[in-house]
């Protein structure tokens, strides 16, 4: 059996974002979640909560302009990716 999909909650896309936006959704208890952007690079990581959910602050910041997020679940070796989420962040 496979691992249900991430999902993407917060940032909402087409919503101007500061360059450090909470990234939040839900995915499998206990998974590790990974957040990349459109370049690869990680935007942050976490482990889901009991509750499935997770939430985290991309440390560094995002650059600004036009991007796009994927968040990553990882559990017991098997991997399942979330949709893709565009995102534009604002000049600080």
């Amino acid at each position: 059996m496979g691992l249900a999909g991430p999902t993407l909650t917060r940032p909402l896309s087409g919503v101007p974002l500061p360059a450090r936006p909470e990234i939040s959704g839900h995915a499998h208890p206990g998974a590790q979640i990974t957040v990349r952007d459109k370049d690869d690079r990680e935007a942050c990581a976490t482990t889901a909560a009991r509750d499935g959910t997770w939430a985290r602050t991309p440390a560094p910041a995002l650059p600004p302009g036009a991007n796009r997020l994927q968040a990553v679940a990882t559990l017991n070796g098997v991997s399942a990716m979330s949709e893709q989420l565009d995102i534009a962040v604002t000049e600080d």
